[in-house]
């Protein structure tokens, strides 16, 4: 049987990723702050089974804590392999520098690396232990390489998110290991962090009214578009490990 663990699982693109991951067959293994209660409907009619845990993801404890009862549970099971989506991240804060929160700073940094590092290393250590193959995927952004006005804060975290997954990739391969890892970038989709990003203001903002005419001129991918193609990528393997693939590569 596989499995898949992903964060963000109740909402946007990581809900659209868990509907694709139970129509190939998966079990599912929801975590976020809430939960989509259509999700174990549909894994119910699908005969697969699902597992929802309630996690802060910007709470370190509770991130290890939520991990461990998920290998708990994992143990009890027959694994073929299993996928791994830290698919969950924030946006905020979208300031300038000089005047960012530093709660908004912080959250940032513990949702969008801190709790994707911790979660890889006590699946990936599992995997070891246990000799299944597990699957890494993280939702990364082209803001990890191009620096945004007003996105200090996001731009840093995804960046670090992708060396993160470049150089976990080199471990792998360094002790020959048959885990995989690879990161993906969505591009721009019609999601709540795009709401957040066109209710900011121009002087926190500078491109706030470029995002805005994305909305108004529809050029906003669906993110079930952009899951069934990161599902097929992840279900194939036809990807290099370590790599970061935009999501127009995969639709060209």
């Amino acid at each position: 049987m596989n499995y898949v663990v992903i964060t963000g699982a109740s909402r946007g693109l990581g809900y659209s990723m868990a509907k694709q991951m139970i129509n190939k067959g998966m079990h599912i293994i929801s975590v976020s702050r809430t939960e989509n209660t259509s999700l174990p409907l549909l894994a119910e009619e699908h005969n697969r089974k699902y597992m929802h845990y309630a996690c802060d993801l910007s709470n370190v404890d509770q991130v290890e804590q939520t991990c461990t009862q998920i290998i708990d549970f994992l143990q009890g099971q027959c694994v073929e392999k299993l996928y791994v989506v830290n698919n969950a991240g924030v946006i905020e804060p979208i300031e300038v520098v000089g005047h960012l929160s530093s709660t908004s700073v912080k959250r940032s940094l513990e949702v969008n690396v801190l709790a994707p590092m911790l979660i890889t290393n006590a699946f990936l250590a599992w995997g070891n232990w246990t000799n299944t193959k597990v699957i890494f995927a993280a939702i990364t952004s082209g803001a990890g390489s191009q620096p945004m006005h007003g996105w200090s804060a996001y731009c840093s975290t995804k960046a670090a998110l992708n060396m993160f997954i470049q150089t976990t990739s080199i471990e792998i391969e360094h002790q020959q290991l048959f885990h995989k890892i690879v990161g993906l970038s969505p591009g721009i989709m019609d999601t709540d962090m795009q709401t957040k990003i066109r209710a900011s203001t121009k002087e926190a903002f500078a491109d706030v009214e470029l995002f805005r005419q994305y909305k108004n001129e529809g050029m906003l991918r669906q993110t079930d578009e952009v899951a069934d193609s990161f599902v097929r990528l992840l279900v194939e393997e036809t990807f290099e490990n370590g790599a970061i693939y935009h999501v127009n590569q995969l639709l060209q």
